[in-house]
């Protein structure tokens, strides 16, 4: 015990002989010396924990100082409208029927990735008896080049394939038809994700973060949360960043969806890359600034006749991306389309297309990790939910599945995801309400940062997660795609030292700081559009009656060139609204209106921003929407534009 005690004191005399030798040094140095490691610590372990916690930091003041708004700052203000109240509940009373693919007989061939098999259990759905008498073959569907015609030209191989129980398929379309007795009892279409490079040789480096972009067309962000709430909860518990001010810049999808694809306008890709073409071949897209890095590329819509570069447009020459899906949807929907609702095709033989597009989705991403390429990819659907408020009801548990199986696959954890629309319901009853023409206004954006890429750009993922907050435009998206395309632009160095320039006149990249200040006209939107805006009802007086005819003047004038189309007339103005703002540059006198009016011959339902100074000079500002179905009124037209406002004279021809 005596040696025990000895032992101790020992090593406490050196350990104080020790320390009084340390703590001789000077204090500042002292400082430092225990300063160096902490910080190193800090820098590369708690720095992007910190972001993140002083994100929500900045949420929570955000609440505190917006409630009863979505957003509350200099630059704008728009109300935090309600999901459900008694006001609009009975817009959302009722429940969606599915549709009938070709009348409810089920697929008599499935697929896998690879294969085509045929489903024994359908035999006797279409009277198949004896099998000695059936078979099934298969043709390739190969697109071809169109030269003066719209992207709708085809062709299929001349010899089909027979098949008896399954088929490994090497083609990326086919169509399969089956005979029975000598008689055609059945046909379908499927779509397979053949490589299209030599696998082996493709850039492997998984520090490239994949880009997967999922958009469903028309839906605002407090609809996706009636109609696919256990979607948008999915999302959520991802760490899905949702932005609340996300405002649409133009009426339809394509204007909104170019400038996310190119951060140009519609106007500006008219006057430069389509100037002296009707394809879009010359016009620089953003798959291509990935494609300059080696990524695999796909673009896929549905509706695809009513598609983005498709409606009333000629589409691409040259395919634009590697893999592009909807050339097959819409020739599917020339050769199989059934079950029609309004302007949607639902069906694509037996199958809906917009569960095509989504198996298509899974099975693309799929490949692509499989083989572990960087890939960008851009999927768009129209068919569940172009024409009804409530239809995407029926899609809440598909897309739910969808991303469930991609995250238990671990397919986000190397890809930056993107869930987005274009605009709200632009047509109906409720478009027409205060709340209807606020949210097609406002569509729905989440997107998903991994965590390997939060650490590696721990200041750019916070700015973003900030902006969520903030007005956030189609050119703002496009900007963050540059960014995604060049990472080096993302480091914490040259974030702090300032933003790179943007391509587009008005976007700004939400991994760089947006001011709290930012307005409409700051971010590229018409007060048309624009949701910032504080307004209050006017009565229906001979002053707003005089804006009302001078509108449907303007109309009649930019349909002068167009002798099939009516003449219009002012039949009544429903509403009107003052809209309370400054225009930057301008007088106080000057005000804008916004009133909601109907014509005759049609009963065309518009609603127009129109302009009134302290001159009493007038215009309208920006574009005039139309809040009901116009159907074959304007069949006589091809110009998408005036198709909105166009009353063929000559209706019995196409109606």
């Amino acid at each position: 015990m005596d040696w025990l005690s000895h032992q101790i004191k020992v090593k406490y005399r050196k350990f104080w002989k020790y320390f009084n030798r340390i703590t001789k040094v000077p204090g500042l140095l002292w400082i430092i010396l225990i300063s160096i490691p902490v910080f190193f610590i800090a820098f590369t372990h708690i720095r992007p924990k910190l972001s993140n916690i002083f994100t929500e930091m900045k949420n929570i003041e955000f609440e505190d100082r917006n409630k009863g708004y979505l957003v509350k700052t200099v630059g704008c203000k728009i109300p935090d409208l309600p999901v459900f109240s008694s006001d609009i509940a009975k817009y959302f009373e009722y429940e969606f029927d599915g549709a009938h693919c070709n009348k409810d007989l089920p697929p008599l061939v499935q697929s896998n990735l690879t294969s085509l098999f045929l489903d024994k259990d359908s035999l006797l759905k279409y009277n198949v008896s004896n099998l000695d008498l059936f078979y099934c073959c298969y043709k390739e569907l190969k697109r071809k080049i169109p030269v003066g015609h719209p992207d709708s030209q085809y062709e299929f191989s001349s010899a089909c394939s027979k098949f008896e129980k399954t088929v490994e398929v090497k083609e990326e379309f086919v169509l399969v038809q089956c005979i029975y007795d000598n008689e055609k009892i059945y046909e379908d279409l499927f779509a397979f994700i053949p490589p299209k490079h030599d696998v082996a040789l493709l850039d492997k480096n998984r520090k490239q973060f994949n880009i997967l972009i999922i958009g469903i067309d028309g839906i605002s962000r407090l609809n996706f949360h009636r109609q696919m709430n256990k979607t948008v909860k999915f999302l959520k518990q991802l760490d899905f960043t949702e932005f609340l001010v996300y405002n649409k810049i133009a009426d339809n999808t394509y204007p909104n969806l170019i400038s996310v694809l190119t951060g140009e306008n519609e106007k500006t890709i008219q006057n430069t890359c389509r100037n002296s073409s009707k394809y879009f071949d010359k016009c620089e897209f953003i798959w291509n600034n990935f494609k300059a890095k080696k990524y695999i590329t796909s673009f896929a819509e549905d509706s695809a006749w009513m598609g983005i570069f498709n409606y009333q447009k000629y589409g691409f020459q040259k395919q634009p991306t590697d893999y592009m899906w909807g050339f097959f949807d819409r020739i599917g929907e020339e050769l199989l389309g059934n079950s029609k609702s309004l302007n949607v095709i639902q069906c694509i033989g037996p199958r809906e297309a917009y569960k095509m597009l989504v198996q298509y989705i899974y099975d693309f991403v799929t490949r692509m990790t499989s083989w572990r390429v960087p890939y960008f990819a851009f999927f768009w659907s129209s068919s569940l939910s172009h024409d009804d408020l409530n239809k995407p009801r029926i899609g809440d548990d598909v897309y739910l599945n969808l991303f469930k199986n991609m995250h238990e696959n671990q397919y986000f954890n190397n890809t930056i995801v993107i869930v987005m629309s274009d605009h709200g319901m632009r047509f109906g009853s409720f478009r027409q309400t205060y709340q209807g023409r606020v949210e097609e206004r406002l569509p729905f954006l989440f997107i998903r940062i991994p965590q390997e890429f939060e650490e590696k750009y721990p200041i750019a993922t916070s700015n973003l997660k900030r902006n969520a907050r903030v007005l956030t435009t189609p050119f703002d998206l496009h900007e963050t795609l540059v960014d995604l395309a060049s990472p080096n632009n993302l480091l914490d160095q040259f974030i702090l030292e300032g933003r790179r320039e943007s391509k587009s006149k008005f976007g700004l990249s939400l991994f760089h700081k947006i001011e709290l200040t930012r307005n409409c006209e700051d971010a590229g939107i018409s007060d048309h559009w624009c949701t910032c805006l504080d307004s209050s009802s006017v009565g229906i007086n001979s002053e707003i009656i005089q804006l009302a005819n001078f509108t449907v003047n303007y109309m009649n004038e930019i349909l002068s060139g167009y002798a099939e189309c009516e003449n219009l007339q002012l039949k009544n103005v429903s509403t009107a609204q003052v809209l309370h703002h400054k225009i930057n540059g301008t007088k106080e006198a000057m005000k804008d209106y916004l009133i909601n009016f109907q014509t005759l011959p049609g009963n065309g339902l518009f609603e127009a921003t129109v302009r009134q100074d302290g001159k009493k000079s007038i215009q309208v500002v920006g574009s005039i929407s139309r809040l009901n179905f116009y159907g074959q009124q304007s069949a006589c037209i091809t110009d998408t534009h005036l198709k909105l406002y166009c009353y063929c004279k000559n209706l019995f021809g196409f109606v």
